[in-house]
């Protein structure tokens, strides 16, 4: 399929710091594993993208480049990446999340979320 052009793969990389994987995602895969999979992936043919997503201003967006560099390295010739985006209920745990984990951080990030997002947490566009 790869060969014919009818499939792609894209693998998600949230951040670099092996404190804040356990923080932000406990039950998901390490970076180790999530780049061992481009390369074993580019390596079989399949186009292969590296996804930075959510990127979260002030926690994962000072990381960018060097993510972006990792999956290169790794055979990720494409690369994307999605802003944190707070739909309905995701709003409120994440609001909550930012109080356990970054209470003292919490306006801060939430205001510049706000100045991305035309004054909300959320915007569908």
């Amino acid at each position: 399929m790869a060969a014919k052009g009818l499939c792609a793969v894209g693998i998600s990389v949230t951040h670099l710091d092996r404190s804040l994987a356990r923080t932000m995602e406990p039950r998901a895969c390490a970076l180790a594993r999530r780049l061992e999979t481009i390369r074993s992936l580019s390596e079989a043919g399949i186009p292969v993208r590296i996804m930075v997503a959510p990127i979260v201003p002030g926690i994962t967006d000072h990381e960018l480049e060097t993510m972006l560099e990792a999956g290169r390295d790794a055979g990720a010739p494409l690369a994307s990446y999605i802003l944190l985006r707070l739909p309905g209920e995701a709003k409120d745990l994440f609001v909550e999340w930012l109080e356990t984990h970054f209470p003292t951080f919490q306006r801060k990030m939430l205001n510049t979320i706000r100045s991305l997002r035309d004054g909300r947490l959320n915007n569908a566009q």
